[in-house]
């Protein structure tokens, strides 16, 4: 549909362009007047030329072309325009095809800009949306272990308790390792801590080892909703890091 509307419009465009009785060499004049690798450009929808030559620095472009018509044209006796025993009225009329010649065809470029740059917009926003799924996945996902501490995805009520609970992880492996350094004697110039599995219910937390299932629901900004299913047939909903689970293999029927 679109397509039909914009061949439609160009071909409106070109039949009344064609329709216009303009000088060919005013025609010649114009078209070039508006080709940005020629003298002139039009910015911003706007009837203003850019600077090439210094004819386009600061005059508008409607002023350029009538310059130029009444320098360049002859009236039907064969005087030239600018001449004192000219005849005004078919000068005039010279100047005013080769300005609507020029506006029917600024109003070409405007739309074919227009419609270029929405298509080049539509693609963007396609290519970023594209980006986003990829890197935001929503349904089945499997959990895996990014940190040598935590053996799987953390998944916690909130993200600052999930900073929490991996903090406080790599610390119980720091002290396990250290008891297994100084066989047990580390352990008795310190606190002991809790057990994971108790530290971790009092959180509120689940840890999901590598490999094991999880549901993405949605992204609330940069981080996932999580949904786990629990032995007992329940499930839980938090969060996690985004790294802290991969998509699911494709199965094969």
């Amino acid at each position: 549909m679109n397509f039909l509307r914009i061949a439609l419009t160009a071909w409106l465009v070109q039949l009344t362009v064609a329709s216009a009785a303009v000088d060919p060499k005013f025609e010649k004049y114009i078209t070039d007047l508006l080709s940005p690798s020629q003298t002139c450009a039009v910015v911003n929808d706007k009837n203003y030329c850019w600077m090439q030559p210094s004819v386009c620095a600061t005059s508008r472009c409607e002023d350029t072309i009538t310059n130029y018509v009444y320098i360049n044209s002859r009236d039907a006796n064969g005087r030239t325009c600018s001449s004192a025993g000219s005849d005004r009225e078919d000068c005039n009329r010279q100047e005013r095809e080769a300005l609507d010649f020029y506006r029917t065809k600024l109003k070409a470029i405007n739309q074919q800009k227009h419609e270029e740059g929405r298509r080049e917009a539509a693609k963007e926003r396609q290519r970023e949306q594209q980006e986003w799924d990829q890197a935001h996945p929503t349904g089945p996902v499997v959990a895996r272990a990014v940190m040598p501490f935590v053996p799987g995805a953390m998944v916690c009520p909130d993200l600052q308790t999930v900073d929490l609970m991996s903090n406080w992880m790599q610390q119980n492996s720091t002290e396990a390792l250290e008891d297994k350094l100084f066989k047990g004697q580390a352990s008795m110039m310190r606190r002991p801590l809790p057990p994971v599995a108790t530290y971790l219910t009092k959180s509120g937390c689940v840890l999901v080892p590598s490999g094991e299932p999880l549901t993405v629901l949605s992204w609330n900004g940069p981080y996932p909703v999580i949904e786990v299913p629990l032995s007992n047939n329940r499930k839980v909903r938090g969060t996690t890091y985004p790294n802290m689970f991969v998509r699911a293999p494709a199965t094969t029927k």
